[in-house]
């Protein structure tokens, strides 16, 4: 059981997982060895699609989850297991990210500066990588970009005051992709101190390139939502610059990207790296046309928030 005495710092490490038990065993192992004398720490998995095998992960480390059926995505199971967090501290993560030694202390000793903290994720070294593999290597979670350039870290490693989530609310729980973005936005807005988290950094499991391909559309049909329902902040893309990009990314990739696009140290032969980013060029590109195809979604509505003295008293 993850359990330490309480005080100001207490902390709720919110999970939201989609089957993937394996990758859910590892960070539940990563927060049991976490060294937090006198703080409370209090793990819930948000079930997303009430997987069994997960269930039986949370059983097996004696952490709290809240089922969520049938499937609704990670925004949605998030707010869920918000309505259950009664810390001063909430550290959102993914299933499968590795948290290293000392990782909670140094979140929250972050936070005495801050309000909502981007942490830095590094990409787990896999032996004999794929180019899809060494390619997320390099590219992967640019975090420190992310919240320079946008407002935002990804809820893959984030950690926020509660205070925070009471006084703008939670996730917009229409989108599957894009909430980090316009959750960390809002905070921006707000006026609250972000900050970011450069070390210890966790350690993601890099995608194979069906996932990664995958999550071109999903993150894609993510920025037609965020235009729709934010189109003062999240201006939509031109359709006519779209298709310029995507003819752009017709053309095979120059000789000088297959040593830039890449580590410098990777084994991938080059006819390897080549077919995959000429591919994924054309698959980023694709997605982003194919997602202006997509029927408007629901008109936009106030983003969720969480009535966390009725959740309480009634348990949930």
């Amino acid at each position: 059981m993850l359990t330490a005495r309480q005080d100001d710092y207490a902390i709720s490490v919110l999970i939201p997982a989609r089957g993937g038990a394996s990758g859910l065993e590892k960070t539940l192992a990563g927060l049991e060895a976490q060294q937090l004398n006198r703080r409370t720490l209090n793990v819930l998995v948000a079930n997303d699609g009430d997987d069994p095998a997960v269930t039986g992960v949370c059983r097996r480390h004696g952490v709290s989850m809240v089922s969520v059926s049938p499937r609704r995505g990670s925004y949605f199971a998030r707010n869920r297991a918000l309505e259950r967090a009664a810390a001063g501290i909430v550290v959102f993560l993914d299933a499968g990210v590795i948290v290293p030694e000392g990782w909670l202390c140094a979140v929250v000793s972050a936070l005495r500066a801050a309000d909502y903290l981007a942490c830095a994720i590094d990409i787990e070294t896999v032996p004999r990588a794929t180019a899809a593999e060494a390619y997320e290597t390099a590219h992967a979670f640019p975090v420190a970009a992310y919240l320079r350039d946008s407002h935002f870290g990804v809820t893959a490693g984030l950690a926020v005051k509660k205070k925070v989530l009471e006084e703008i609310g939670a996730f917009d729980e229409r989108l599957f992709s894009g909430g980090d973005l316009e959750f960390g936005d809002r905070v921006h807005r707000a006026g609250y101190a972000q900050a970011l988290l450069s070390r210890p950094a966790l350690l993601h499991p890099p995608r194979r390139a069906f996932s990664l391909f995958r999550k071109q559309f999903r993150a894609r049909f993510g920025h037609r939502c965020l235009s729709r329902f934010y189109p003062e902040r999240f201006p939509p893309r031109h359709r006519f610059t779209l298709i310029y990009r995507f003819l752009l990314a017709l053309l095979p990739p120059r000789p000088g990207s297959l040593h830039r696009e890449f580590p410098s140290k990777t084994t991938v032969p080059l006819w390897r790296r080549f077919t995959f980013l000429w591919s994924f060029k054309i698959c980023r590109a694709a997605a982003d046309l194919v997602a202006t195809l997509i029927p408007s979604p629901d008109p936009p509505r106030k983003p969720t928030r969480i009535d966390w003295e009725n959740s309480a008293a009634h348990g949930r």
